[in-house]
C-alpha cells in the first residue's frame, strides 16, 4: 500500500512537471508577442473612430431640420403716406402701420442634392486615416516580432553554450580527480593539481554568467510574450524559407502606400472645395408680420406662411490658395517617395549583409565537425601522455580549451546560421 502511494505521487509530479513546461517555438512567440503587445488595443479604437466618422459624415445627406423664432422692438416701422391712408379710409379700407412688436417662429428644412464631391471625400479621408494608423500599429508589431525572435535565438545560443560547458566541467573534474590521484602517487605536482582546480572554478563563473544571462533574455521573453519565462521550453527551429503569405506586404512598404493614398483624398478634397453646392429648401413660419405685408398693416394680426426652392451655395474663397494646398500635397508625396527609396536601399544592404554571412557560417559548419573530432582525439592523446608522464598538467589544460572552444564554435555556428535564416525571412517578407 505505502509502495502504491509512492508511486501515485511520483507520477503526480511527473504529470505537474509535464504540463507545466510548455514547448514553444519561434513563430508561437512572435505570434504571442503580437497579441500581448499593448499596441493591439490601437486597432479596435482605430475601428471604432472610423466607423464613427463615417457615421458623422454619412449623415450630411440627412434633411437638415432647424426651428426658430424671434421678437424684436422697433422704433420705425413700415407705415404708407398719411394722404394715401386718408384717400383709402374714405373707401372703408384702414391701413393704420406696422406695429413696433414684432415676432416670428419658423421650421425650415434643406436637403443637399449636390455637393460636388465633398462628402465622399471626407468618407474616403476617414478610411484612409484610419488604414494609416493601422498601418503604423502593424510596423510596430513587426519590430516586436524582430526584437522576439532576436532574444529567443540569443537563449538557444545560451542554452547551447551552458550545455557544452557542463560537459566540459565534468570532464575538468574527471581530469581534476585524476591529476589528485597523480599528486597522491608522487607522479604529479601539487601545482598541477592547483592550475587544473582554478580551471575547473573559472569555467564554473562562466557557467553562472551565462546562466544570469540567459535568466535575463528570458524574462524579456515572458514581458513580450505574456508568458512565465520559468514554465517554457524553446524549441529549436528548422532551416524554414517562404514561411509567411506571399500576399502579406512589409508593414513599412504597407504604410508608405496608405500614406500615399491619404494623399491622394487630400488632392480629391482640394478639388471638391472648388465645386458649388445645390440644396433644395422649404419654411414655414407663423408670426407677425407675414409674407403679405399690406395684410399684416391691415389686420394686425400674425399670418402663415410657406416658401421652398432651389439655392446654390459657390465659395469662391477656395480658389485664393488651391495651388499652395497642391504643392504642399505634391511636396509630402515626394517625401515619401524619398523615404521609401530609402528604406529600399536599407533593406537590400541588410538583405545582402545577411546573405554573406549565412554563406559563411555554411562553410565553417562544413568543418566544425571535424575539427571537434580532431581536437577530442588529441585531449584523449594527451590525457594518456599525461598519465604516462610524457606532457604536463598546463598541455592539458590546453587540450581540453581547444576542444571546448571548438565544439563552442560549431553549436554558436548552428544556432547563429538558424538566426540569419530567419532574419531573412523577417527582412525579406518571406
Amino acid at each position: 500500500m505505502f509502495r502504491l502511494k509512492i508511486s501515485i505521487l511520483i507520477l503526480s509530479v511527473a504529470s505537474v512537471i509535464s504540463v507545466s513546461a510548455r514547448t514553444v517555438s519561434v513563430d508561437e512567440c512572435r505570434m504571442l508577442a503580437r497579441e500581448h503587445y499593448p499596441a493591439v488595443a490601437q486597432y479596435g479604437i482605430i475601428e471604432n473612430t472610423r466607423d464613427l466618422t463615417l457615421s458623422t459624415v454619412s449623415r450630411a445627406w440627412l434633411p437638415q431640420i432647424a426651428l426658430g423664432a424671434r421678437a424684436s422692438w422697433q422704433n420705425n416701422v413700415t407705415s404708407l403716406p398719411e394722404q394715401l391712408q386718408q384717400m383709402l379710409s374714405q373707401f372703408g379700407a384702414d391701413y393704420p402701420g406696422m406695429k413696433h412688436l414684432q415676432y416670428s417662429t419658423a421650421l425650415e428644412l434643406n436637403q443637399m442634392i449636390w455637393d460636388g464631391g465633398a462628402t465622399a471625400d471626407r468618407r474616403a479621408e476617414a478610411r484612409a486615416q484610419a488604414d494609416v494608423a493601422t498601418k503604423s500599429t502593424d510596423l510596430a508589431l513587426y519590430e516586436v516580432e524582430g526584437k522576439v525572435q532576436e532574444i529567443y535565438f540569443s537563449i538557444l545560443l545560451l542554452n547551447r553554450q551552458i550545455a557544452q560547458l557542463r560537459l566540459t566541467e565534468n570532464l575538468l573534474d574527471s581530469t581534476f580527480r585524476k591529476i589528485n590521484s597523480l599528486v597522491a602517487n608522487g607522479v604529479a605536482m601539487p601545482a598541477d593539481a592547483y592550475m587544473t582546480e582554478a580551471q575547473l572554478l573559472t569555467l564554473r563563473q562562466t557557467i553562472t554568467s551565462m546562466q544570469s544571462s540567459a535568466k535575463a533574455c528570458r524574462s524579456i521573453l515572458g514581458l513580450l510574450t505574456g508568458l512565465d519565462p520559468n514554465e517554457i521550453e524553446l524549441t529549436e527551429p528548422e532551416e524554414a524559407i517562404g514561411r509567411r503569405d506571399p500576399s502579406w506586404q512589409m508593414p513599412q512598404q504597407a504604410l508608405f502606400d496608405a500614406r500615399i493614398r491619404s494623399l491622394d483624398v487630400s488632392q480629391r478634397m482640394v478639388k471638391s472645395s472648388l465645386m458649388p453646392k445645390i440644396s433644395v429648401f422649404a419654411s414655414a413660419a407663423y408670426g407677425y408680420p407675414g409674407a403679405d405685408i399690406f395684410k399684416s398693416m391691415r389686420t394686425g394680426h400674425p399670418d402663415f406662411g410657406v416658401m421652398a426652392g432651389v439655392s446654390l451655395q459657390w465659395e469662391i474663397g477656395a480658389f485664393y490658395n488651391r495651388s499652395e494646398r497642391l504643392h504642399r500635397i505634391n511636396d509630402q508625396r515626394h517625401l515619401i517617395d524619398i523615404e521609401r527609396q530609402i528604406a529600399d536601399f536599407n533593406k537590400s544592404m541588410a538583405s545582402e549583409s545577411i546573405v554573406g554571412e549565412i554563406r559563411a557560417l555554411r562553410s565553417a559548419i562544413e568543418h566544425d565537425a571535424k575539427i571537434a573530432e580532431l581536437r577530442t582525439k588529441v585531449r584523449q592523446a594527451a590525457e594518456s601522455q599525461l598519465a604516462n608522464g610524457v606532457i604536463d598538467t598546463t598541455s592539458l589544460l590546453d587540450k581540453i580549451t581547444d576542444e571546448q572552444t571548438a565544439i563552442l564554435s560549431r553549436n554558436v555556428h548552428i544556432i547563429r546560421l538558424l538566426q540569419q535564416y530567419y532574419l531573412l525571412n523577417h527582412t525579406l517578407n518571406k
